[in-house]
């Protein structure tokens, strides 16, 4: 913008003229700076504020005032400590001072709780001066990072969320090993509990069981923590206060202000000092057996802690069925045992036995001058003696699996007189006469008789062939085999 004034001539009342002019000139590109700083300070969407040396606001810009939930009457010529309660305007007034002292930029973050409600700020503070670097004020220029802040504490969240998982993971995966590995219940409980313990952060606890009469608790180990325990825990553990809750209902029962509580009465003296309390039941089909108990977890337990502290619960239940199983399997394998020795006796007993029995009827077999044969329900020879040998030419290897019937001179006649048998039970004194292989013929009288083998599955034939001395024998001799 030019001044007229400019081109009058250089006179005293021209220069008084030219100065004016200039003033002016002056006032109008400070309004008009200001205005475009003003502008700036409007659209720029942050937060401005402009404090004095000690401390007074003397400007906010509509986002700031936008911010505080404020109008510009409420806060102009206002200090630090009439808007922010005192902790927090003695922060934010040390930080001007800070600003002021350094001479250089200072950058914050902060949780403000404001009317309109709790918000994050990144708030930059720094120094305003003029012309000749005095420091006139403080500007605060702060940006709303609410919306940053609450994306990075649900990433936060979620990564809390999946290494608590992970870490759940591992306790349940290392107690379910315990499970499988260890065959006696106190092992596979302190495993089991253990695991529990780390994961929710217990400094003492126990696991028990209930006595058979189902009125005591008895202690299978206890972990005190390292702290002071006088009470001796063989002694009787009656089932009342907290423990009771849990033995009765069959649900986790928590107390986390435990000295405080109706529960501490039923403490015995010299126990340990206990400060929160949580028992976790052991139930075999819906009847609870026991209880792992754990104590002194510093800010106390959770609803997640007692879903995992009833996981861990149920791992134990399974653990006692468990062992009991084994132990069952365990007593049934020693009877076993026991009776299988006592068979194996009697098998060996029974087939020395058999054995002499044997051997004393292949003596009677073999002893006899007549022929013996033992024939199959088809016919076939499974058994012979040596007078079989002598009287038919053939060794024994030669005869066995061979067709009794085929010795004979009257092969057919051979074949009725043991279908008979078959059919009778039993033939006496039946007329046959054998073929040796050199072409000799004996006359004989076939008996034979019915017996099953040991499985009765099959029948045999006993077949006695009486050898007849004389070719022609007397028909009296011949009646005399017949009425035997």
């Amino acid at each position: 913008m030019k001044i007229a004034g400019a081109f009058l001539p250089k006179n005293k009342e021209n220069g008084s003229a030219q100065a004016i002019a200039n003033h002016e000139y002056s006032e109008e590109l400070l309004l008009e700076s200001e205005e475009r700083y003003r502008l700036l300070c409007q659209s720029l969407g942050i937060g401005i504020g402009y404090y004095t040396l000690d401390g007074k606001v003397k400007a906010f810009n509509e986002i700031a005032l936008k911010n505080m939930g404020l109008k510009e009457s409420d806060v102009v010529g206002k200090s630090i400590h009439d808007l922010f309660p005192k902790n927090e305007a003695d922060v934010y007034f040390g930080r001007l001072l800070s600003t002021i002292q350094k001479n250089n930029v200072l950058e914050f973050e902060d949780r403000v709780i404001l009317p309109t409600g709790e918000k994050w700020f990144t708030s930059l503070f720094s120094c305003v001066k003029n012309s000749n670097e005095k420091v006139l004020g403080v500007q605060v220029i702060s940006k709303d990072i609410t919306e940053r802040k609450k994306m990075e504490q649900a990433v936060s969240n979620s990564l809390k969320d999946s290494q608590r998982r992970e870490s759940e993971i591992s306790a349940l995966l290392k107690a379910s090993k315990a499970v499988l590995q260890k065959k006696e219940f106190p092992d596979s409980a302190r495993a089991i509990f253990d695991a529990c313990k780390e994961l929710l952060g217990a400094t003492a606890g126990y696991v028990a069981l209930l006595s058979d009469d189902g009125k005591e608790n008895i202690v299978l180990f206890l972990d005190s923590g390292g702290l002071p325990c006088t009470v001796d825990p063989s002694l009787p553990m009656p089932i009342r206060g907290l423990r009771a809750e849990a033995y009765n209902s069959g649900k986790i029962a928590i107390e986390n202000d435990f000295p405080q509580s109706k529960w501490q009465k039923f403490s015995p003296k010299g126990h340990v000092q206990l400060k929160n309390v949580l028992f976790a039941p052991l139930k075999i089909e819906q009847r609870t057996v026991g209880v792992i108990g754990l104590a002194n977890k510093p800010g106390g337990y959770t609803k997640r802690d007692a879903e995992m502290a009833m996981a861990f619960g149920e791992l134990a239940s399974v653990a006692l069925v468990n062992s009991k199983i084994l132990e069952i399997l365990e007593e049934n394998e020693k009877e076993l045992k026991i009776h299988s020795e006592h068979l194996e006796r009697l098998v060996k007993e029974r087939t020395k036995k058999l054995e002499l029995s044997s051997l004393y009827a292949r003596n009677l077999i073999e002893a006899s001058l007549d022929p013996l044969v033992t024939i199959s329900a088809k016919g076939k020879i499974t058994d012979v003696n040596k007078a079989t040998e002598l009287a038919t030419g053939c060794s024994r290897e030669e005869l066995i699996g061979s067709d009794f019937s085929s010795y004979f001179v009257e092969p057919e006649k051979a074949k009725m007189g043991y279908k008979r048998v078959f059919a009778e039970g039993v033939v006496k004194d039946y007329p046959l006469t054998i073929k040796h292989k050199n072409g000799k013929i004996t006359e004989v009288l076939y008996n034979a008789t019915v017996y099953k083998n040991v499985l009765a599955k099959y029948k045999v034939f006993l077949q006695r062939l009486e050898i007849l001395l004389n070719k022609r024998r007397p028909k009296s001799r011949l009646r005399k085999h017949q009425r035997n």
